[in-house]
Order: structure tokens, then C-alpha cells, then sequence
């Protein structure tokens, strides 16, 4: 009984809030921001931009869209990134989209970055040719910090030059 009050509240939650994302943790509901394209969103000793988004076709002639990101890390210890485990783009429905392969990108996210270092890097997913908005998660949970979420819209990639 208490699941289906938590899971209505969470829901009712996500409907009020609308650009926020929610977060269960241990003391209830954390409702954080929702970062857009350009914005600098910092967490602990990092610090991730999405800096542009493009749409292409793979060499499988699927649509991709392609997110340019930089890592910065301001600690004092080397930071390692992962693309599979620490990434993640997820449509308005929550079905989380495949990472393409197949895509000539810029840089590689899945490095080792120095303190006070800076790492950029494109990753390409398959979309749905319908699908007009994207959550893109950066979740460095084996750094234990929270996820930063940026919303991707065909109206920014639009206005990206």
C-alpha cells in the first residue's frame, strides 16, 4: 500500500513539475533542475555542457542524433568515464534509445580525465524519425553523485548552428 502511495505522489510530482526531473531518495522525494543545451550543469567535481546536437543517418541509413558534451574535473583524483555505463538518452516516453555505432563522431567521452582537466566528445543514438524530445542522463553513480539531465527538443536542434 505504501508503493502505490509513493508511485502516485512521484507521479503526481513529474505532472506539477513539468521541466524537473524526480529523484527518490532515503527522506522522500528530491525534485532537481533540467538542463538545456549550453548550460554548465556542476555536480561535486564535475561539470558536464552539452555544447551542440546534430542529426545525421548511420551508415545502416538509421536517424541519429549526435550530442557534443564536455567533461570537466576540478578534483583532486582521476576521473574515469564510461559511455555505456554512465550515459543514457531516453525519450518522452522513457524508452531509453540505442547508442549508434555506426556514426562518424568528434572526440571520445570514454576516457581518463585529470584533475583539472577536460575532456569533449561526441555519442550518437538511434532515434525514432517521429520522436520530437530527449532526456540526455549523465549518471556517474559509481562516483555517487545524482544524474544530470539535459532535455533535447527538435526545436534547439533548430537553433544549434
Amino acid at each position: 500500500m505504501k508503493v502505490i502511495i509513493l508511485l502516485i505522489s512521484m507521479t503526481m510530482i513529474m505532472l506539477l513539475t513539468g521541466g524537473c526531473s524526480v529523484e527518490q531518495t532515503e527522506n522522500g522525494v528530491r525534485v532537481h533542475e533540467v538542463y538545456s543545451i549550453g548550460e554548465r550543469a556542476e555536480y561535486g567535481n564535475l561539470a558536464i555542457t552539452v555544447r551542440g546536437i546534430r542529426m545525421e543517418y548511420s551508415q545502416n541509413n538509421e536517424r541519429v542524433l549526435i550530442i557534443d558534451s564536455l567533461i570537466e574535473n576540478a578534483g583532486n583524483s582521476d576521473f574515469a568515464v564510461s559511455i555505456p555505463s554512465m550515459f543514457a538518452l531516453f525519450d518522452r516516453y522513457h524508452y531509453s534509445m540505442d547508442q549508434a555505432l555506426m556514426v562518424e563522431l568528434r572526440g571520445d567521452l570514454n576516457a581518463i580525465i585529470s584533475p583539472g582537466r577536460k575532456v569533449a566528445g561526441e555519442i550518437a543514438y538511434v532515434i525514432d524519425e517521429k520522436a520530437s524530445d530527449w532526456n540526455f542522463v549523465f549518471a556517474p553513480r559509481s562516483f555517487g553523485l545524482n544524474e544530470v539531465v539535459f532535455q533535447i527538443t527538435k526545436e534547439n536542434l533548430a537553433s544549434v548552428k
